[in-house]
């Protein structure tokens, strides 16, 4: 495996994981920022405003013909992650949503911030952009760690991430947090409950591990997998930086070695630590199963890690390019629109130099999550609006999403079911599988 790649993929990595709302020393570039006046059909149908009720300026960052978001574009480049023009995804998406009508007759304008993802200075400085200079009603977009409390804890202002959010985020939010994806917990109870039903816990030893933005997770995974019938011989959680490429993997190693020693029969890798663990298991050469819902299959390739060469078990929804190329309806749509706006768009299995139909579909379900919630809201578009109308949301149509709902105790809105997921060394992809 080449030692360059593998740095510099580290660290980008890593990176995406690790933002948060305060502290951090890395420098950076300036980050950039773009407001566009957005003018082509979507997978949410908007309501007319009713000939009786009269928009007003109902909310900071609402008026009367517009709903002006905040929306952020991580900029990976320079790591050698190419997700495609973020902007133009994010554009077309929005032009789908403001052709038909907008929210209730108001059109979505969007204020773009590109930043990089190494460490808080420019993700935090894009944040005080948007909410303190530009009072946007929400944000949207991929973020990591507890950068959504920038928005919601600091600046009262709403977030839908198209990346899972903690229980710590939700708890400190306000009720202002909401995700297209199932909650982080969530996933791993979903998970736990394949492997069950599996039959791939009962009576295994295990070892956990979790990295120190999920270390509450610990112990509701550890006693979810006990119910399940395994016993957890030891946890452990990341102590280095998120940008310490070296401590990282050596701390992989480490716990590896403690998983063997302790006589564990495989390792429950919570979240993004999958990808810690499957480095560590193949410098290894080791054979100790993993079981994880990281499942990002152009990470693993950027990383150039050969999951073939160890026993990696994936737990997550089928990915976005197998829908794709099954032919769901609203992946498809999504994805036409992106290419149809000169984007060529890499529908074949995931590529490290180009992988843009992930971010694509994500982007269309955040817009799709949005537009839902606005539209329950009416006319009269608050914060306070929002939040009561996500809290009775039980049916709602998103991108590439099986089912999909929200309550005031369930910020997550993808029901989709979760499945195994085996590393297919021809295609170079995760695929569901049986076993």
């Amino acid at each position: 495996m080449n030692s360059r790649l593998q740095a510099i993929a580290f660290l980008a990595v890593t990176s995406l994981m690790a933002s948060s709302c305060g502290g951090g020393e890395d420098a950076a570039p300036a980050a950039s920022s773009t407001t566009v006046a957005v003018a082509v059909e979507t997978s949410v149908p908007t309501t007319p405003v009713a000939a009786d009720q009269p928009l007003t300026d109902s909310f900071r960052g609402v008026t009367s013909t517009e709903i002006h978001i905040g929306v952020g574009i991580i900029d990976a480049s320079v790591f050698g992650f190419n997700t495609g023009d973020g902007e133009q995804q994010w554009q077309v998406a929005l032009d789908a949503v403001n052709e038909a009508g907008g929210v209730h007759g108001r059109l979505i304008t969007p204020t773009y911030e590109s930043y990089l993802p190494v460490g808080t200075i420019e993700p935090e400085a894009a944040c005080t952009r948007l909410v303190e200079d530009l009072g946007v009603f929400a944000f949207l977009g991929a973020v990591r760690e507890n950068n959504e409390l920038c928005y919601t804890e600091l600046g009262n202002t709403i977030v839908v991430n198209s990346n899972p959010v903690t229980d710590e985020v939700i708890g400190r939010s306000g009720g202002l947090v909401f995700s297209t994806e199932p909650t982080d917990l969530q996933r791993e109870f979903n998970a736990i409950a394949v492997l069950d039903a599996a039959g791939m816990l009962e009576g295994q030893s295990l070892s956990v591990r979790a990295d120190p933005a999920r270390e509450g997770m610990v112990e509701p995974v550890t006693e979810a997998l006990e119910a399940a019938g395994a016993n957890v011989v030891r946890s452990t959680v990341r102590l280095g930086q998120s940008g310490d490429i070296v401590a990282q993997a050596n701390e992989g190693d480490q716990a590896l070695e403690r998983a063997v020693a302790d006589g564990a029969d495989g390792i429950y890798a919570i979240s993004d630590q999958g990808l810690t663990m499957a480095g560590a298991a193949e410098r290894a050469f080791s054979d100790l199963p993993i079981f994880s819902t990281s499942v990002g299959a152009s990470t693993f390739l950027t990383f150039g890690y050969d999951l073939s060469a160890i026993d990696y078990v994936g737990i997550g929804r089928e990915p976005y390019y197998a829908s794709y190329q099954a032919g769901e309806e609203s992946i498809v749509r999504c994805v036409d629109r992106v290419q149809a706006a000169g984007q060529e768009v890499s529908i074949g299995v995931p590529d490290p130099e180009v992988d843009n139909l992930d971010a694509s579909v994500r982007i269309c379900r955040a817009v799709d999550l949005f537009v839902a919630i606005a539209t329950a809201a009416g006319p009269d578009l608050t914060n306070d609006s929002f939040v009561a109308a996500a809290a009775m949301l039980d049916d709602i149509v998103m991108t590439g999403s099986a089912s999909a709902s929200l309550s005031a105790e369930k910020p997550g809105a993808d029901n989709t079911p979760f499945g195994l997921l085996r590393w297919d060394a021809e295609l170079l992809a995760f695929r569901v599988s049986d076993s």
